[in-house]
């Protein structure tokens, strides 16, 4: 049996995971397919950003860099998904070493190979609204509007979470009907740890790799919100005795974490990076 999870048009090498759940120890993980298009060293590339572990630390952010020229100007069916999936990536990357405008600028031309009708559409539908919040966030921090870029942060980060979730549960249901099925909200629990830790998430991860690129996207955007937090609390002094922002990673779950109060803030605290730019 297999699971389609978040599979989105025109985008399915990005947002499919289709994996079979529920292996036999030491089946192979599932992984994407290294593009025919791509000269030898192109693929050798691939295979290696695929083997990182470390989704967005150095290694993994140069290879991407080498990955894209690899890909530019190639016109196969896939490319644009390919390119799509390795400038979010850089985008990320850059976004963690705080250069926010080449960030915002890799975010935005991974959004234009998806090729998705508007960035109001991204911000309607829920499996893509993260990727629109983390380029707002960009354009925020490249202006240094820390408290809009936090808001920003905040939706995404819930985004990520309720995506993570409903991934969990299709492969719960799955595991359930091969009758190895642990208590979901034991695995949703360990979510808090990004993968890293726990009895369940870490060897479902192996069979579902999506999982990994989400957490640790989850876990980026956690690290920005510590961040801002304290840069927030530096400028005023009277909000360090506030709790800014429930923590995620030592609560039980994230569904204990900073999340549970993010639908209260306003919708319009977050604009498109159009409208914004022209107040």
């Amino acid at each position: 049996a297999m699971v389609r999870v978040g599979a989105v048009a025109g985008t399915a090498v990005l947002f499919a995971a289709i994996a079979t759940v529920g292996a036999q120890p030491g089946q192979q993980p599932q992984k994407i397919a290294v593009p025919n298009w791509l000269d030898d060293e192109g693929k050798d590339i691939f295979k290696d950003l695929e083997d990182d572990e470390n989704i967005y630390g150095d290694n993994s952010c140069e290879l991407r860099e080498k990955l894209l020229k690899k890909m530019a100007g190639k016109g196969e069916k896939d490319a644009s998904d390919h390119r799509a999936r390795v400038l979010l990536g850089l985008g990320l990357c850059t976004f963690r070493k705080g250069d926010y405008t080449m960030s915002k600028k890799r975010l935005e031309s991974a959004i234009s190979e998806m090729n998705f009708p508007s960035e109001d559409w991204m911000l309607q539908n829920q499996q893509v609204a993260h990727l629109a919040l983390i380029k707002q966030a960009a354009v925020f921090m490249s202006r240094h509007e820390i408290t809009q870029a936090s808001t920003a942060l905040r939706r995404c980060r819930e985004i990520l979470d309720r995506n993570l979730k409903k991934i969990l549960k299709q492969v719960h249901k799955q595991m359930g009907a091969q009758g190895q099925s642990p208590p979901l909200e034991n695995i949703v629990e360990e979510l808090a740890g990004y993968g890293k830790t726990g009895q369940f998430l870490p060897m479902i991860m192996k069979q579902v790799p999506v999982l990994s690129q989400d957490l640790s996207f989850s876990e980026l955007v956690d690290q920005a919100l510590d961040n801002l937090d304290r840069r927030i609390a530096g400028l005023d002094p009277s909000l360090k005795a506030k709790k800014l922002r429930l923590d995620t990673s030592k609560g039980k779950g994230t569904s204990k974490g900073s999340l549970m109060y993010v639908r209260s803030l306003p919708t319009e605290a977050v604009v498109s990076a159009e409208r914004s730019a022209a107040v």
